[in-house]
């Protein structure tokens, strides 16, 4: 039933035969595999190894700073201005400036970027700074890519313990293009119709895994992708993340 299904959707919509590849997101530990990932699949989660003493307490400063900006985002965000978003309905895109939190937002993009040392270009320009807090009862945005020009990077980083599952996090689809490298989409399926396959099941659900604090997920501005809902199931809490997108060469 379910092929059959598939077969008259493809004869209505006119849906072309192959979907582009989905391959897993990768969780790496350095910038150069990073940067490696993003070439080659558009996307990775960063989890940065702590091993040396100086590096934990590294590690300790930025969990502290974390959960103060955490907190900070929690009591403040209804008052912060807004971007536009997808799916507003207990989803809110905040604008945030680097003095904002007593200038801990600045401090953790300062951080952010000195991650990404070697996955951003040395002449990268920060382009977009904002937050997202996704409450339970959010709805599902639809698949979208961000962008359609090539040269653009964004990134969410997680300030608290987040879980898998249906809890308001972002679905990546890597593969949804050629590479980080190349100005062509994967685009005789369009994202609008790779998504109405997705809304209606058609299609596996694309997987979203915990992340713990302190993790960077970065993904091509071109990589077709979308906010969950938050069933309120896995976690009752807002989901929050500081979110940055950066120009590359």
């Amino acid at each position: 039933m379910r092929l059959w299904l598939m077969l008259v959707h493809v004869l209505l919509m006119g849906v072309p035969s192959a979907l582009p590849p989905r391959l897993p997101l990768r969780v790496v530990h350095s910038a150069s595999d990073a940067a490696a990932a993003l070439r080659s699949d558009g996307a990775f989660t960063l989890i940065m190894q702590q091993q040396q003493q100086q590096q934990q307490r590294d590690r300790d400063d930025n969990v502290e700073l974390y959960a103060y900006l955490d907190a900070w985002l929690e009591q403040n965000v209804d008052r912060l201005a807004r971007y536009t978003v997808r799916q507003p309905h207990r989803r809110q895109h905040a604008m945030l400036l680097f003095g904002d939190g007593g200038g801990a937002v600045g401090i953790a993009v300062g951080r952010m970027l000195r991650a990404l040392t070697g996955v951003l270009p040395a002449d990268a320009e920060l382009a977009e700074l904002g937050a997202f807090v996704v409450s339970p009862g959010a709805d599902a945005q639809e698949l979208h890519p961000d962008r359609t020009e090539t040269g653009y990077v964004s990134c969410q980083l997680a300030l608290h313990d987040t879980p898998g599952g249906v809890s308001g996090g972002v679905a990546l689809w890597p593969g949804s293009i050629v590479s980080a490298d190349s100005d062509t989409l994967d685009s005789d399926l369009s994202w609008e119709q790779a998504g109405r396959l997705l809304s209606a099941g058609q299609i596996p659900a694309l997987p979203v895994s915990a992340q713990p604090t302190g993790a960077l997920t970065c993904y091509d501005g071109r990589l077709w992708h979308h906010g969950q809902r938050h069933d309120g199931k896995s976690s009752n809490q807002s989901r929050r993340v500081l979110y940055i997108t950066s120009t590359v060469s």
